[in-house]
């Protein structure tokens, strides 16, 4: 057993940090974004980068006024709470071994 408790508990969804997910021009590496964005930035191997995020409206603007001031297209911003099954996930990453 990796974790106890309702779906409900064990989810979090509410108070885990948020993932805002989007697409930057192809070769351009995550490492280019503002330092508060690059450090949480994590390529997700679509093709989309990934960053966790616990204030994502201010993220997203951060996001949004680089993305502006450097006259680059931004593709399919998400920004969204973690799934059930990417939670289940974290969970029992640490369990393959």
């Amino acid at each position: 057993i990796v974790a106890e408790g309702t779906p409900q508990k064990l989810a979090g969804r509410d108070t885990r940090p948020a993932i805002l997910s989007f697409r930057l021009p192809a070769p351009m590496d995550p490492s280019v974004l503002p330092a508060s964005l690059a450090t949480r930035a994590a390529p997700n191997g679509d093709g989309r980068v990934h960053v966790s995020s616990t204030e994502p409206l201010a993220d997203a603007a951060a996001l949004a006024s680089w993305a502006d001031h450097n006259r680059l297209p931004v593709g399919d911003l998400e920004v969204r709470r973690p799934s059930l099954e990417e939670i289940y996930l974290e969970l029992t990453e640490g369990d393959r071994a």
